[in-house]
């Protein structure tokens, strides 16, 4: 499987259940980050097996420079 890189939607996780979501307000000013990004989670669960996934993505309107792939 070849993978795909680039812009894409990531709208299907807000859909889901079992994902928590966080967003802020639109950026007045741009962002720059620099360096490594770190999660630190605090998980207490009671099933056997579990996995956590952190994104951090970048969501701005689609523009004719910068369509977002399906």
């Amino acid at each position: 499987m070849t993978p795909v890189f680039g812009s894409k939607q990531n709208n299907y996780t807000f859909l889901r259940c079992d994902v928590l979501v966080f967003e802020t307000e639109e950026l007045q000013a741009d962002v720059c980050l620099a360096g490594e990004i770190e999660v630190s989670l605090w998980i207490s669960s009671d099933a056997l097996d579990t996995d956590f996934t952190a994104k951090l993505i970048d969501v701005y309107p689609p523009s004719a420079d910068c369509k977002a792939m399906p």
